[in-house]
């Protein structure tokens, strides 16, 4: 019996998120990741992932390198703030297109605007390491 589960990783970085990530990376400057996104989508493929989507940090610059692949969806990772703590978290975005990735990047300054455009317009998220301060 075949199994027909789809499989996706939902949350990984190429070469686009080329920022530090962590505390430790920023104190050595070690970007967060040097992958390639064709790479990513071979080791994803050959690992049995039905869907392929690259969540890189305020860009879709990686995923868009391999988004005329039939199993590639776009998304991204967004540093969206709380306005009234300046504090921020991270939420994923799937299965957007260029043009909604344009207007949730003039919305991260207010977490509340961008998840109620997120809900308009029923596109799935999530929050990324809610515990990990950013």
């Amino acid at each position: 019996m075949r199994n027909s589960l789809a499989k996706a990783d939902l949350h990984l970085h190429s070469k686009a998120s080329n920022l530090p990530g962590g505390w430790f990376s920023k104190l050595i400057g070690c970007p967060e990741s040097f992958a390639e996104p064709m790479e990513i989508y071979k080791r994803l493929k050959e690992r049995g992932m039905t869907y392929i989507t690259i969540t890189d940090h305020n860009t879709i610059d990686g995923v868009l390198e391999i988004a005329h692949l039939s199993e590639v969806f776009i998304s991204c990772e967004y540093t969206v703030e709380f306005p009234e703590e300046k504090a921020k978290v991270h939420v994923l975005a799937y299965g957007i297109d260029e043009r909604i990735h344009e207007d949730l990047m003039k919305m991260r300054e207010n977490v509340y605007e961008f998840v109620a455009y997120l809900k308009a317009k029923n596109i799935a998220h999530s929050l990324a390491h809610p515990p990990y301060p950013v």
